[in-house]
């Protein structure tokens, strides 16, 4: 399930955050002020996090702000007494993906969380599809402009699929070192040295 970093300076709002949360399955992790919440999000990325607004050290409006440099892909849902509009708006303009007042209904907080995280899944997933896509569709300076050349290209990157060595042999010129850093680019390698 999913890593959630849940931040109140209320005990028993905290409980039943933890409650709840720990129910569905989720890994949790706990901050009772601002500082707390800072420091949990520079160890390490959150799916997702809930944060009070009504902190004892730093407001929870500084904490997001401060989130988004720390951990910009953490995701912060703020969580408040205080629902009026204006806090609402302010927050989401700040960068929260959502908002909820207290006292937590049960199925909204789940229904929202589940909602967050599905969202996040889904655009982690699309940036790894966007990353294939481009890995597949980088020709590495290669004009393959002719059947032959879009044939070789195709070959260049089946044959990156495969954990082997590839020579390329040919005159000077035919682009021998473009081919080559076209393998290794799309090849499971590709983190490593090209040698």
């Amino acid at each position: 399930m999913a890593r959630l970093l849940l931040v109140d300076d209320d005990p028993g709002s905290l409980a039943v955050l933890e409650m709840l949360l720990a129910g569905e399955g989720h890994r949790l992790v706990t901050a009772t002020d601002g500082t707390g919440a800072l420091l949990a999000l520079g160890d390490g990325d959150f799916d997702l996090a809930l944060v009070d607004i009504g902190l004892p050290d730093l407001s929870g409006l500084e904490v997001l702000e401060r989130a988004a440099a720390l951990s910009p892909q953490t995701p912060v849902m703020m969580v408040t007494a205080n629902t009026s509009l204006d806090s609402a708006v302010e927050a989401l303009r700040r960068g929260a993906v959502d908002y909820i007042g207290k006292p937590l209904e049960r199925d909204d907080l789940l229904a929202r969380v589940r909602r967050l995280l599905e969202l996040g899944r889904l655009r982690a997933e699309n940036r790894e599809l966007r990353r294939r896509l481009h890995s597949l569709d980088d020709r590495g300076g290669l004009v393959a402009g002719s059947p032959a050349m879009a044939e070789a290209v195709r070959l260049m990157n089946k044959i990156a699929s495969f954990d082997t060595t590839v020579l390329f042999t040919g005159e000077s010129g035919t682009g021998k070192s473009l081919a080559a850093r076209l393998v290794h680019r799309n090849s499971p390698r590709s983190q490593g040295p090209l040698v």
